[in-house]
């Protein structure tokens, strides 16, 4: 029956009595989307193939290229800063079909469709590589007789103050390990000893080295009291200095 063996139930020289059964397939149903995993870029690495878990489609065809530039080959390393492009195109396997409105996902973000059809998603997702900063090297106004708590830390390129922290200076003289927090109204007195702490995060396209190599302020080393890719809480210590005596040039006439 349509090329396929019947079964016979009996059969003379006169007559022949066979079936054959027929089974209804299940309705298609179109996919609605799809979720792609791959490695994602880090400088120095090479491109990675992209692969789906999603029932009834394959990735037929994939191309890493530097964003808005020219294609990558197997053998180039991506490098920290730039924006990377992987470029993908996914069918249905035989017998099923896409959704006209299916969307895909990389790594469980959304990817950007650029045309689609029932036997066919063409997609994309950029990635950016970070750069990694293993060395902070910042700088504050020192503590000085009379002057009051200066939070205006200076940071290199890609490290910012983490606004959603307390950022503090504490008068270390009440013989704890903590000290006071001091307000900003708070003035400094010659010969105390001030801790500061803050708390800074990498801007975007940047993470921290976890353990980093090493935070310093105005030069000295600094104790570190969390670390991680994206947070860093540092203390340093200080002796408050003197005020300078204020010069002044007198003309006496007789």
């Amino acid at each position: 029956v349509n090329g396929n063996a019947a079964t016979i139930m009996d059969q003379t020289a006169s007559y022949l009595n066979c079936y054959y059964e027929f089974t209804i397939p299940a309705a298609v149903v179109p996919v609605s989307s799809v979720e792609i995993s791959v490695t994602a870029p880090t400088a120095g690495a090479t491109p990675a193939a992209p692969t789906t878990s999603t029932a009834n489609v394959s990735i037929i065809g994939y191309q890493w290229k530097i964003s808005g530039g020219s294609n990558l080959d197997s053998s180039t390393a991506f490098e920290a800063g730039k924006t990377y492009r992987l470029e993908m195109t996914i069918n249905p396997t035989t017998g099923q079909t896409l959704s006209n409105t299916a969307t895909a996902t990389v790594n469980g973000n959304a990817a950007t469709i650029m045309d689609q059809g029932a036997s066919y998603l063409n997609c994309y997702y950029d990635f950016t590589v970070e750069s990694t900063i293993d060395t902070i090297a910042a700088t504050i106004t020192p503590p000085v007789a009379g002057a009051t708590p200066d939070l205006n830390l200076v940071l290199p390129i890609g490290v910012q103050i983490d606004t959603s922290s307390n950022n503090n200076w504490f008068d270390m003289s009440n013989g704890t390990e903590t000290g006071t927090v001091m307000a900003p109204t708070d003035t400094y007195i010659a010969g105390r000893t001030y801790r500061c702490r803050f708390t800074v995060e990498p801007k975007p396209g940047y993470v921290f080295a976890n353990p980093i190599s090493a935070v310093t302020l105005n030069g000295n080393a600094t104790t570190i009291f969390f670390n991680s890719t994206n947070l860093l809480v540092f203390d340093a210590t200080f002796v408050a200095t003197a005020a300078s005596a204020t010069e002044y040039d007198i003309t006496v006439t007789d």
